[in-house]
């Protein structure tokens, strides 16, 4: 009896797959971790999810905070309210081991140019998904390049850029290719407000210094670098302007380039691609598309100097020269660790309207609201990172894995419904909002949102300049009790 009570055992053990305990949600020790905590950006993710699992009807999760500097972390984790772990991880070593103890990492570390490709290769060698927060689009295609095909056959999620800068643009492209069918153009208008951290600025400075000439040439400057090509070669529609425009739509308001839109626009051309690739499902971007993004205000002169700053360097005398010009400044901007206290976020927002024509001849146009920028990030992340865990078999990783953008990794899942059910961490401030209506929005109701959002600008920066509002501190969190 018990020599076939053994061999019935073996055989039982023997049919379980261990591989997939090992990586479905609570199969590991953490559920998530939020890597690159201690920095400004990560201490927002923290103070967000620890808000998030706070909520007495959220679905509990064993979390853990990870980075360099072990005594921070520490003391982060002691001013939160669900008991988040400190995971030291300053070598590969360390990395891999981060990976193998959770389901997924939030990766808020950078420049992502120089410490972000070691924690995509351990999340892919360990089947970890992974969610990052990144513009720099030189690194997300060596990222796309380097580890797309081992994502995938491995069914692991890797998302890029699933923060401010491309996760609202990418929900409205998918919000109207879901209304409209196949698109023949699809154009945004930003009229945000809002701040610069000192990690900003050192990735921006970082991702010019270490760039080389060819990379500039054909990444940076490629209008589809990161995928979606329309046809054979690219459109004169398909490029930045290079000069302020009055849109032709909407008299009155003219159109630039705005510091989030290099990036943004690319990725939006990469989820095209997706899933133009992923053609079985049923939604189509549109053969012909053109896709453009721009910030927008009704002062000409505003619009004609933000030019050179929206497009950045466009040759290679220029890029050297931005690269010199940031390095000087260094000394005086702010410091990696710090950006906008909760009180001076209270004063920014973000808003964009996004406007579509089908191939079907029919128009119709998404309003997007939200907070401040590095709110906005906090909440689009580790959302999505919920999402990963929580909708498992909507999101189908073993079907789906690869270097993915935003809307392509969630679609069908409920992220987007979910990212307007609350606001930032514990605040009383605005949660992300998409308003899908038909139809393009009447001029005079642009006009409108652009004259508030011209308006509030100049304030805020009226504040700044007068030291009303402060741009700059340490994450508060730490000093929470």
């Amino acid at each position: 009896r018990f020599n076939k009570l053994q061999v019935a055992i073996r055989a039982l053990v023997a049919m379980i797959d261990f591989d997939e305990m090992d990586e479905a949600p609570g199969g590991r020790l953490y559920d998530l971790v939020i890597y690159g905590a201690t920095g400004f950006t990560g201490a927002l993710l923290v103070e967000h999810l620890d808000a998030m699992l706070s909520e007495r009807r959220a679905l509990p999760h064993k979390w853990a905070i990870a980075g360099r500097q072990v005594d921070k972390l520490k003391q982060l984790a002691s001013r939160c309210k669900t008991d988040p772990e400190v995971i030291e991880a300053a070598t590969d070593e360390q990395l891999a081991d981060m990976a193998d103890l959770c389901s997924v990492v939030i990766s808020a570390a950078g420049p992502y140019c120089l410490c972000g490709a070691s924690v995509i290769k351990a999340c892919i060698e360990k089947r970890t998904h992974y969610i990052d927060v990144t513009g720099e689009i030189v690194w997300m295609r060596k990222m796309i390049d380097r580890y797309h095909e081992a994502a995938k056959e491995q069914g692991v999620m890797i998302v890029q850029s699933a923060g401010a800068m491309c996760a609202p643009n990418d929900i409205n492209l998918y919000l109207l290719a879901k209304k409209l069918g196949p698109l023949k153009r699809f154009q945004e208008y930003g009229m945000s407000t809002g701040f610069q951290s000192g990690g900003t600025f050192l990735t921006g400075y970082k991702q010019y210094d270490g760039m080389m000439p060819s990379e500039f040439q054909e990444i940076h400057l490629s209008p589809f670098s990161l995928g979606g090509m329309r046809g054979k070669a690219a459109r004169e529609a398909d490029y930045e302007p290079g000069e302020a425009a009055q849109d032709e739509s909407f008299p009155g308001i003219w159109k630039f380039p705005g510091h989030s839109n290099h990036c943004s626009v690319r990725l939006l051309r990469r989820s095209v691609q997706l899933f133009e690739e992923a053609a079985e499902e049923g939604l189509e971007y549109g053969k012909d598309i053109v896709v453009s993004c721009c910030d927008v205000t009704l002062d000409e002169k505003r619009a004609q100097r933000s030019v050179k700053g929206g497009n950045g360097p466009q040759d290679v005398k220029e890029l050297i020269k931005f690269a010199m010009t940031m390095e000087a400044m260094a000394t005086t901007a702010p410091k990696p660790g710090g950006g906008p206290p909760a009180a001076s976020r209270q004063h920014a927002q973000s808003e964009v309207w996004a406007v579509a024509e089908g191939e079907n001849g029919e128009w119709a146009h998404v309003h997007y609201t939200g907070p401040e920028g590095y709110e906005v990030t906090a909440m689009a992340s580790v959302t999505a990172a919920l999402v990963l865990l929580e909708e498992s078999d909507a999101v189908n990783p073993k079907e789906n894995g690869g270097v993915l953008t935003p809307a392509f990794a969630l679609r069908g899942t409920r992220w987007i419904e979910r990212l307007g059910l609350r606001p930032f961490g514990e605040t009383q401030g605005r949660p992300m909002t998409f308003e899908v209506q038909e139809g393009k929005p009447p001029v005079e109701v642009l006009q409108q949102a652009v004259l508030q959002s011209d308006t509030a600008g100049a304030s805020l920066m009226d504040a700044q300049r007068k030291g009303v509002i402060k741009p700059w501190a340490p994450p508060e969190l730490y000093s929470r009790r």
